[in-house]
């Protein structure tokens, strides 16, 4: 979202290059984020659900690190709209966003099947990739996205809930 872009070697190209840049930070920043919710809410039931969900979102961060890393300090200097090397760092960020979007989907329906979550989160996580499509016409495809890693975030380090078996009235136990 650097705004207007020109062709490379430009003034515009190089404030947009520079803010490309940065991005690589907040993908591994947001990639800790679901770590962080994988790790904290994981429970014996569905497992695999919630595992497999973290590993497609790990794992489209880190093809969107090295697909954004590849674009804009490797292959900078590359025109757009050719079949170069910058084109397929494109299309391997491209390939990691869809794989991000699909883990949050796959995230959505473990979230809500746990009932660890507020039912608000499960619906956020399971309508990012849908809304992603609708923002797109906007050209505000990121922002699914975004909302749902924040909530991610949010929830990691939230409070975590009482169990529903222990969430009555304290006793006291072991007194004469």
């Amino acid at each position: 979202m650097a705004g207007g872009w020109g062709p490379p070697g430009s003034a515009e190209y190089d404030r947009y290059e520079a803010n490309s840049q940065l991005w690589v930070f907040a993908f591994a920043l947001m990639a800790c984020g679901f770590i962080g919710l994988f790790l904290r809410y994981r429970t014996r039931a569905e497992p695999a659900l919630g595992l497999t969900a973290t590993v497609s979102v790990v794992l489209g961060f880190a093809l969107m690190m090295a697909g954004n890393v590849a674009e804009f300090r490797l292959f900078s200097h590359l025109p757009y709209e050719a079949d170069n090397a910058r084109m397929w760092a494109w299309l391997i960020f491209l390939l990691g966003f869809l794989s991000v979007l699909v883990g949050t989907l796959l995230l959505g329906v473990w979230t809500r099947r746990q009932e660890l979550l507020p039912r608000w989160a499960g619906w956020m996580f399971l309508l990012a990739l849908p809304a992603t499509f609708v923002a797109a016409a906007a050209s505000l495809y990121p922002v699914p996205l975004c909302l749902a890693t924040l909530t991610a975030g949010i929830l990691a380090v939230r409070p975590k809930p009482m169990p529903h078996d222990v969430s009555g009235p304290a006793t006291v136990t072991g007194l004469p």
